[in-house]
């Protein structure tokens, strides 16, 4: 698109030049335009020193060469753009049309093939948000009223409290909620990382199983890409549009955010994924009576500023509720700073707003009559930092913020109602507890079902500490691979331990201190459960 509308502009100003070095000005630009924006995908995190220096002038010197060598050789360049171009838009047509019309027939195939589960079956339904702390759901008694769908959802299910994510960015975090395995054991933890095909994911079992299942997301990192489709019939990858595409490119975005109108585009061109995946979501159910495993991964959370006003704008300091956080060190919404407090007012209206997406969904189903046969799952990938340890954002440490997650099971009729369960668990578990609760315990896949807790199976002091990861070795929101290492965590009922290559070991005590300010670790009277806790992360490597 880019390149199209730059050749564009040159025939409509046609340069006033001669036409020999109007060829040699547009291959110039052209191929430097080219070559620049790979060479800014390489250097994005260079220092602008010598190295950037050399990448800048070696790419202007490239783009030279080349343009030389097409401007000798215009007449063959000419002739081979006049043939290649209708070949090209031809392919690209035909991409077009048969992606469409070929995917349902893919997914009749794979239907006719498998076997069907039983109709008495229940309907699963995982629904992930990714970047959604769990202090900040009002079912967790954060004092906004941010999620009244979620709440009622808690109110008639399962919570779990202290629900602990295997990392705190989206990649490993979705792989362990599909395997089973800690993020050191299926090793999707790197920018580039794809989940290994020998690896069974919940969705093949429950495809083995006759279950019809399907996908829709709007996160960069849980697509096919990622090898994170197998076992999904239908797999809706809605992380990104042309016109995403479009506005992102090097020199577009930089225009962009010079004009100061980033909010501006982030609003009015890009649509919530929210909306599309729902309808999506409708049409895939269909009027089908076969059971069907469903996974939904909303995005607005992780990008607020590309909501509307009106929603970013849901929430102020002076609208709070009654509700008070019992942690007493959790700062009230009003004492942050206004730099913080503009960003937790933007965070707060986007999970409004992705709970009353979330009811729009649970509506439709009700209206189908599938509510009472359906387990319902609401999860995270991850948490947010807000401000807590420096910067907001995520993907750079492992603080109780950034890995404790909402977790909460409703299936009427099924579960006990208003449970909430304060022993940490691990997000990793969700497999195994889906597979219980449908009668398959003896699955291949590994991890303890978390229903063991309503089923008196196993006493909560013998729990499993759950344990997070963090490989710092990649490229992803400006964090550069700097040789320091794993960083991993392991949580306790009362107590976090992070061992950090670069920062230093750290122990914090989450009960009484959430916002983890004070570090215990070389406090005297924590000197035996330290040990405890060291030895114990470390058997797990």
């Amino acid at each position: 698109m880019f390149f199209l509308v730059l050749g564009l502009l040159f025939c409509v100003l046609g340069l006033g030049l001669k036409p020999r070095r109007a060829s040699f000005l547009v291959f110039f630009i052209l191929f430097w335009a080219l070559l620049h924006g790979w060479e800014r995908e390489f250097t994005r995190d260079t220092e602008r020193g010598l190295l950037w220096l050399l990448s800048v002038v070696g790419t202007c010197l490239l783009a030279v060469l080349l343009s030389l060598w097409a401007w000798k050789h215009e007449q063959k360049v000419a002739r081979f753009l006049r043939q290649s171009l209708p070949w090209v838009m031809s392919a690209a047509l035909a991409c077009l049309v048969a992606v469409p019309l070929t995917r349902p027939k893919v997914e009749h195939r794979a239907m006719s093939a498998a076997p069907r589960a039983a109709e008495r079956l229940p309907n699963v339904i995982l629904i992930i948000v990714d970047t959604l702390r769990a202090d900040h759901l009002s079912c967790y008694h954060y004092d906004r009223s941010t999620s009244p769908n979620i709440d009622q959802l808690a109110v008639n299910g399962v919570l779990f409290e202290n629900a602990i994510a295997t990392s705190s960015w989206t990649l490993p975090s979705h792989a362990s909620m599909f395997t089973g395995l800690y993020p050191n054991q299926h090793r999707a933890q790197s920018y580039w990382d794809q989940l290994r095909n020998d690896i069974p994911t919940i969705a093949e079992d429950l495809e083995r199983g006759g279950y019809r299942t399907g996908a829709f997301s709007g996160s960069f990192f849980f697509t096919p890409r990622q090898g994170l489709a197998r076992g999904f019939d239908e797999f809706g990858d809605f992380s990104f549009s042309p016109m995403l595409a479009f506005t992102q490119v090097h020199y577009l975005s930089h225009l962009i955010n010079l004009m100061g109108m980033r909010e501006w585009v982030d609003e009015k061109l890009e649509k919530q994924s929210a909306i599309d995946i729902n309808e999506s979501v409708i049409r895939w159910i269909g009027d089908t009576h076969q059971p069907f495993f469903l996974a939904v991964t909303y995005y607005e959370v992780h990008e607020p500023h590309s909501l509307p006003q009106t929603w970013r704008q849901h929430f102020t300091v002076a609208q709070t509720s009654e509700k008070q956080n019992p942690r007493e060190s959790t700062l009230a919404v009003s004492q942050f700073p206004p730099r913080i407090q503009k960003r937790i007012d933007e965070y707060d209206g986007a999970i409004a707003y992705d709970d009353s997406r979330l009811q729009e969904l649970v509506n439709e189903l009700g209206r189908r009559r599938l509510i009472d046969n359906t387990l319902f799952i609401v999860t995270a990938d991850h948490g947010e930092g807000l401000g807590e340890h420096g910067p907001s954002g995520h993907g750079g440490a492992l603080f109780y913020p950034l890995i404790h997650v909402p977790l909460i099971f409703y299936w009427p009729q099924h579960l006990p109602a208003g449970l909430r369960i304060s022993r940490p668990v691990s997000t990793k578990d969700i497999p195994a507890t889906i597979l219980e609760l449908l009668g398959a315990p003896h699955s291949k896949l590994p991890g303890k079902s978390l229903a063991a807790f309503w089923n008196g199976q196993t006493p909560p002091e013998q729990w499993p500490k759950p344990l997070s990861e963090l490989k710092r070795d990649r490229q992803l929101l400006g964090i550069s691979s700097s040789g320091h290492g794993e960083i991993k965590s392991i949580v306790s009922p009362e107590l976090q331990l992070i061992l950090d290559p670069r920062d230093g070991p750290s122990l914090y005590n989450w009960q009484a201190d959430p916002q983890e300010r004070v570090n215990l670790f070389l406090a005297p009277s924590y000197e035996a459960v330290r040990a405890e806790l060291t030895a114990e992360l470390k058997k797990n490597e």
